[in-house]
């Protein structure tokens, strides 16, 4: 279980040099009309509707959403019968028995998983905190899962406290359970390793459930859906004590991904097997400590989608990145759409129609949604729109970097090292042109990544001799 560094470094170059922005439209930019629905931390596709929850970090509790067409002016409040709940931070579906939508909400009361038939009428299946208002979160994305032994289908719910004093659980109840009281408890972690107190997401593959943790970021799986085992090939994340949450999980092209929090800058992993695990970022693709969770991988139109969870005292905005074939990524939008206001926890992303979702923070205007067309093809970067020239390079003193009449007016250029950490970032004192002090840097090859006003992102190495 190695890291190729040479791998990393072909990737970082070519999320740098071909990333490009999407074409996002926002179809909610004010917490659905109230402010102070800071975050949008989840969304779910169930029948016909896309779902959209919103949390507030301050007073007030959480709302839930939800629209047939996804267009802005459409939603319409379905929020269940929360009792004191600021968060709705969990979904799991099902078209069986004619279709179910769970949803599993989050405060001081303890958690609570609700059900529903049709979207909008929902009964609580459970105990808050199935008897412990220490738990009071839920694990996002509750899963289905038919063991070797069972008849039927179970759902997956897991308590958290995130940090607190109560280490987490893992509960299962059949699928078309009503009785709050019919839940068996699989996996208490007070027994196990009470340092975890986040079950952090569920995913099946083939015939395993797995859920990822903190507690240094570890793997639980099992196949006959009673009996857990921590995955010893990701150990304690993935040998890195820096990744304390594994933060959530997909399978791509018959692939399992794991994504991870990290303070340095969040990462993805990736397996065949769920034996022998490859790094495909170790740095939040070059994003470094501004991003301490990548999240949020799902699957559609053919590819894989994640965003990230960003640290306001350095990020720009929250981005967003695809992947075609799992191994090369590129940003889809410009970090936080162009306004660094949209920033910050829990983002969401997820495909609805014939549209990509993005459902985000912003703690000054309310939760965002924004919305890219995938009908209309996606546009990549290439080099015949904006050229770029830099002499010299090799440089000793400093270099200068020059852009043509084509390209709009720079932003800033952010000079990298070959793992991701952001050294320096250098503001314009001209429009078209900016120089490059050598000062402290030491000897060595660097990345560059050059944003300009029209979102055009232009990178490539630099070397310090």
């Amino acid at each position: 279980m190695k890291t190729i560094m040479p791998l990393i470094i072909l990737i970082s170059l070519s999320l740098f040099l071909y990333g490009q922005a999407d074409n996002w439209i926002q179809i909610v930019g004010d917490g659905f009309g109230f402010p102070t629905q800071n975050t949008v931390p989840e969304m779910e596709v169930y029948n016909g509707y896309i779902y959209a929850s919103t949390s507030p970090l301050g007073a007030g509790l959480a709302k839930l959403y939800r629209s047939a067409s996804g267009d802005a002016g459409t939603w319409i409040n379905v929020t269940p019968p929360v009792n004191g709940d600021k968060s709705i931070h969990s979904f799991g579906t099902t078209t069986l028995n004619g279709g179910y939508i769970w949803c599993g909400t989050g405060g001081p009361n303890g958690l609570a998983i609700f059900r529903s038939h049709d979207g909008q009428n929902w009964i609580q299946i459970s105990k808050r905190g199935f008897g412990n208002t220490g738990l009071y979160g839920a694990t996002p994305h509750m899963v289905l899962f038919q063991g070797t032994g069972d008849t039927i289908p179970y759902l997956y719910a897991g308590g958290i406290s995130h940090g607190g004093v109560t280490p987490a659980q893992v509960w299962r109840t059949p699928y078309t359970n009503t009785d709050s009281l019919q839940w068996d408890l699989l996996v208490d972690f007070a027994t196990i390793d009470s340092n975890v107190t986040i079950a952090s997401y569920f995913y099946v593959w083939g015939d395993t459930i797995y859920f990822g943790t903190d507690g240094i970021g570890q793997l639980w799986q099992s196949t006959n859906g009673i009996n857990f085992t921590k995955n010893p090939n990701v150990g304690n994340g993935f040998s890195d004590v820096n990744n304390f949450v594994l933060s959530s999980l997909a399978v791509f092209n018959d692939t399992f991904y794991i994504t991870t929090t990290n303070n340095l800058g969040g990462q993805l992993w990736r397996s065949g097997n769920g034996v022998s695990w490859e790094q495909i970022t170790g740095n939040a693709f070059g994003e470094g400590n501004s991003v301490s969770e990548l999240r949020s991988l799902r699957t559609s139109f053919g590819k894989l989608w994640l965003t990230a969870y960003t640290n306001t005292s350095f990020s720009t905005g929250t981005p967003i990145w695809r992947s075609d074939d799992g191994l090369n990524f590129i940003q889809s939008n410009t970090n936080g759409f162009g306004n660094s206001n949209n920033n910050g926890k829990n983002a969401i992303t997820i495909g609805f129609g014939n549209y990509q979702y993005f459902g985000g923070p912003n703690y000054t205007d309310g939760g965002q949604i924004w919305r890219a067309d995938m009908t209309t093809g996606i546009k990549e970067t290439t080099s015949t729109d904006c050229s770029i020239t830099i002499k010299p390079n090799p440089f000793n003193n400093y270099a200068q970097i020059n852009l043509c009449m084509e390209c709009p007016d720079i932003v800033q250029v952010d000079i990298y090292t070959l793992i991701g950490r952001l050294v320096r970032t250098i503001k314009p004192s001209s429009e078209r042109q900016i120089i490059i002090q050598r000062d402290a840097l030491s000897n060595g090859m660097y990345l560059y990544k050059l944003k300009t006003q029209r979102g055009i992102e232009k990178a490539g190495k630099l070397i310090i001799e």
